[in-house]
């Protein structure tokens, strides 16, 4: 999925757990959305929160991005043959990932005599220090290019707590913009999105809650997916 994409499944899944009923969402930028409810149009804005994030983004979503880009370029690769569709999972053993996409999508390429729906695995050295297992089901005829591969260690790690200062920072960054959004929306909230499907997104709440300063937002939310939401008082 694009970004905005991405975005609008948050604010449905976060407005499916507030139950706004008969809600109205509508793209939008500047900010992200407009939210049709109760007579009330208001205004959202939606941001992530990583774990380690500073100034210069996250180590753990830089890492994620990377090996998702270098899995699917092997996907791309191993598609623009006329290969059978196959469900591949990744992960690293040893070492850091590098190393040519193409050399895994022959590899992949090379595989023969595997029935539909059967699973194997197999180790894959991409250099002298970074070894891979690689699992993969060979998928019907009817999935055609199927590229939905994952790499397994986007999805493992140790949940942390909530850093207070993160989000306080999160909050001032984009209340610089609250004059330009009040142009168009009397009632502006901000959406704080950590998605726990992924390492970098792995928190728990602060157990006394998380307070903040007067912005100037109407509301502040943060969406602990898949998990709960939560006001920020």
């Amino acid at each position: 999925m694009n970004k905005k994409a991405t975005e609008r499944f948050f604010v449905e899944w976060f407005i499916d757990k507030i139950g706004w009923d008969s809600c109205k969402v509508v793209n939008d930028e500047e900010p992200d959305f407009k939210v049709e409810f109760q007579d009330k149009i208001i205004g959202l804005e939606v941001t992530n929160l990583y774990k380690d994030e500073s100034r210069k983004g996250s180590s753990f979503r830089r890492d994620e991005s990377f090996r998702s880009k270098w899995l699917s370029e092997v996907s791309e690769k191993y598609y623009q043959k006329p290969n059978f569709p196959l469900r591949v999972q990744v992960f690293i053993e040893t070492g850091e990932l590098k190393g040519d996409p193409e050399a895994l999508a022959c590899e992949l390429a090379q595989i023969s005599n595997i029935n539909v729906w059967e699973r194997e695995e197999f180790e894959y050295a991409v250099d002298v220090e970074c070894k891979l297992k690689i699992r993969f089901v060979r998928l019907p005829d009817k999935f055609k290019r199927y590229n939905r591969w994952t790499f397994i260690d986007n999805h493992v790690g140790w949940s942390r707590a909530i850093d207070e200062a993160a989000i306080h920072d999160k909050v001032k960054d984009k209340a610089i913009k609250l004059p330009k959004y009040r142009e168009k929306y009397g009632e502006i909230i901000l959406l704080i999105v950590t998605d726990g499907t992924y390492e970098s997104g792995m928190f728990h709440p602060v157990a006394d809650g998380i307070f903040l300063p007067d912005y100037g937002f109407s509301s502040v939310y943060l969406a602990l997916y898949p998990e709960k939401y939560m006001k920020i008082n």
